[in-house]
């Protein structure tokens, strides 16, 4: 009998630090975890990631309310969105990107991916969720839009090779496959010699070393445009 009490207190010590690990991991993940119940073929909020904080303001008590997902979907996007989550999708999985609300009001860009699981009978139970945030990178496709549109009007694009999703030569890449002699002028405050000579030899114009003043930035500007 001693020996079966300390095996289960081995076991329950064992247990709370794979939890413990879990809950470090799933916090640290910037992405947010979810799971729907299925009733009657309707979704009903049922667990959500504690980083749901993290990602969008609100506390997981929160973000567990009935409402509380549809209520902070973008006007533009909720009618789109909520048709897609009106019934089982098709295979059981399904991925849509829509905007949503941060609590300070803004709005993200969330690309949510959504598997069924089934029981042995083929049943749906509950669903799996995963919410990635993706704002930057529609920023950037935005922004290639934008460039897309106007490009015979844009003489210089001036760029920083650090930036928090896409650096400044990934942009360089996709700028170029928009239009292969665009004029792109990058700057930084790190050395970065290896990218910078790997972009000069693509074509960019140049390197801006920070900190700089107006004079600087206007004589790189200058020669950037000569060249």
């Amino acid at each position: 009998m001693e020996g079966f009490e300390d095996n289960l207190k081995f076991a329950e010590v064992v247990l709370h630090r794979t939890q413990k690990r879990l809950y470090h991991v799933l916090a640290s993940n910037p992405t947010v975890i979810y799971l729907l119940e299925i009733r009657n073929d309707a979704f009903v909020p049922a667990w959500m990631s504690d980083n749901v904080v993290l990602m969008t303001g609100y506390e997981t008590q929160e973000a567990i309310e009935p409402a509380w997902w549809r209520n902070r979907l973008h006007s533009e996007d909720r009618e789109k969105t909520l048709a897609r989550f009106a019934s089982l999708p098709p295979g059981g999985h399904q991925v849509i990107e829509y905007r949503f609300r941060h609590k300070n009001g803004t709005y993200l860009w969330i690309r949510d991916e959504l598997r069924v699981l089934y029981n042995p009978s083929s049943k749906p139970v509950e669903a799996v969720g995963v919410w990635s945030n993706v704002t930057e990178h529609k920023r950037v496709e935005e922004a290639l839009q934008i460039y897309r549109a106007h490009q015979n009007k844009v003489a210089l694009v001036l760029t920083d090779l650090v930036m928090p999703k896409i650096g400044g030569q990934e942009l360089y890449e996709m700028l170029r496959q928009v239009n292969p002699t665009v004029r792109v002028l990058p700057m930084s405050g790190y050395g970065l010699q290896e990218t910078v000579a790997d972009m000069r030899a693509k074509g960019a114009k140049g390197f801006v070393q920070k900190p700089f003043d107006l004079n600087d930035l206007s004589d790189a500007v200058r020669q950037a445009l000569d060249r």
